[in-house]
């Protein structure tokens, strides 16, 4: 679709929607027989705009997560980072790029799909590492019995996942450090 066009259609959409009185209907008269003029919807003329769009972080874990996510979906030479500072403390740092309103819907969704996959990843390999450092508690076979009945079908499915997890994890010896 010709850029020209489409900021044409942009601005007739805009009149349809903020002018006044016979301009405003006008306009949205104008805007239906150019959209079937060009076999185009209202949401194919805003899908096209390109936004600025600045994604703060301020949690570091996530820093790379949104930041592939974003490189991915938008393309390397397209994204940039940079660092807020308040004097010498790094406050966030903001992922920019330009994109349309669609494509940052799914940006957005992507970064919440995986940021939560994320965290249940991390909360398993949480158990797995305290599993393998053996720092878990240990409880009577009667009182497991009895406490393992509480578990959901959830519950026991992590914990089998952090038990195969724990096979790949080193086990650090506190008292061997302390002679070293």
């Amino acid at each position: 679709m010709n850029e020209k066009i489409l900021k044409q259609l942009e601005a007739i959409k805009k009149l349809s929607e903020q002018g006044i009185d016979g301009e405003k209907d006008n306009a949205k008269i104008l805007l239906k027989k150019l959209l079937k003029k060009y076999n185009l919807s209202e949401n194919d003329i805003t899908e096209q705009k390109e936004y600025e769009i600045d994604i703060g972080i301020r949690n570091n874990i996530f820093q790379e997560l949104k930041t592939l996510i974003s490189v991915k979906i938008i393309g390397l030479k397209n994204v940039k980072t940079y660092s807020s500072f308040r004097g010498n403390l790094k406050i966030k740092t903001i992922i920019s790029f330009k994109t349309t309103k669609n494509i940052y819907n799914i940006i957005l969704e992507m970064i919440d799909l995986y940021s939560s996959e994320y965290r249940k990843s991390l909360e398993i390999f949480n158990h797995a590492f305290i599993i393998k450092q053996d720092l878990v508690v240990r409880v009577s076979n009667e009182k497991y019995k009895k406490f393992s009945k509480d578990f959901s079908k959830e519950d026991l499915e992590k914990r089998e996942k952090a038990l195969k997890m724990s096979k790949g994890i080193d086990k650090r010896d506190y008292y061997k450090r302390i002679g070293d």
